[in-house]
């Protein structure tokens, strides 16, 4: 598993751990239902600003959102799709 979609697990485990729609969750972030699509199954990469509104929105910090993330990484799957590792 890369990155990207790493960290989108994390967001679908969020949203469905509070019963929220992609449609609640767009709304609540300020991105579109697709984008928000994308986001969780690791399609779109992340910048610090969306994991930042993502970490508010869930009323956690962006440390806690990713916490022993790395566990989830497989070693030389990049950050995101089509990406080699250094």
């Amino acid at each position: 598993m890369t990155f990207t979609e790493a960290v989108g697990q994390r967001i679908k485990a969020q949203r469905k751990k509070r019963e929220w729609t992609f449609a609640r969750l767009a709304k609540e972030v300020g991105l579109s239902v697709s984008h928000v699509s994308q986001l969780e199954k690791g399609d779109r990469t992340f910048n610090v600003i969306v994991l930042h509104w993502f970490a508010k929105v869930f009323e956690m910090s962006v440390s806690a959102l990713l916490a022993d993330i790395e566990r989830e990484v497989s070693p030389g799957a990049g950050g995101a799709p089509g990406h080699k590792a250094d």
